[in-house]
């Protein structure tokens, strides 16, 4: 009937405007979704980037720290030599106390003796 007809007309009618609907936001959500690869594209780099600094990092960080060691072990050897020349120094102080003595010692030997 031509009741029946306009009726599945207007049925027809909102199905296709809901259809176009969906299609808009399909390709809206599509659109999105494109941008989010990129944006995780360029995420995803950036990661590979801190991962390669981090990495360089770590082995500058192992060079410095071997390097300290090593200065700390010069330091300690020349600590250990500054000590030894100090010591070595006080004893040839007390020997040439001894040897100014002995001078002495013999110099008024010397005058005695005249």
């Amino acid at each position: 009937t031509e009741v029946q007809a306009r009726c599945a007309g207007r049925h027809r009618g909102r199905l296709v405007r809901e259809l176009e609907h969906a299609q808009e936001r399909v390709a809206e959500l599509c659109s999105y979704e494109e941008a989010h690869a990129v944006e995780l594209s360029r995420l995803w780099d950036l990661l590979e980037d801190c991962s390669g600094r981090r990495h360089w990092m770590q082995e500058h960080l192992r060079s410095l720290t071997a390097e300290v060691a090593c200065l700390e072990q010069e330091e300690s050897a020349a600590n250990r030599e500054e000590w030894r020349l100090s010591e070595e120094e006080r004893s040839v102080a007390l020997e040439v106390e001894v040897l100014q003595r002995d001078v002495q010692s013999l110099t008024a030997r010397l005058q005695g003796v005249r």
